[in-house]
């Protein structure tokens, strides 16, 4: 699918994946969060969390700190580096997503639009 390669293209020009947007983004979103949460929200295994924040502190995407009231606690954040990032990444994403949909009416974009968030939302509830 040409968007799904284009949107491919625009990650790794960042020099990222679509698991390390994500993070970004959740913390975009929510700002500092502990590192636990944080994969918790991500869905991320464990195992698989800190090589993802090590990458992007090694970008200069995200910072971690050690929490002032629980030395055990990792909390990360991510820098303005890093908004530019998702700033950036959220643009053009809008512009292939745009192209992508061009074919469809803004009525049937608003349908597809309302399924799709109703598949999302029925992933969590046990049948």
């Amino acid at each position: 699918m040409e968007s799904r390669r284009r949107f491919a293209e625009l990650m790794g020009s960042h020099g990222l994946a679509t698991h390390h947007f994500g993070l970004l983004a959740a913390l975009g979103e929510r700002g500092s969060l502990p590192q636990r949460e944080l994969i918790r929200i991500m869905g991320v295994d464990p195992r698989n969390a800190t090589a993802i924040v090590d990458e992007l502190e090694e970008k200069g995407l995200i910072t971690r700190r050690q929490d002032a009231q629980d030395r055990r606690r990792c909390n990360v954040a991510i820098t303005p580096d890093g908004n530019k990032v998702v700033r950036q990444i959220r643009r053009d994403g809008a512009r292939i997503e745009r192209e992508f949909f061009r074919s469809l009416d803004i009525s049937e974009r608003s349908v597809f639009h309302t399924l799709l968030l109703k598949l999302y939302q029925g992933l969590g509830e046990e049948a």
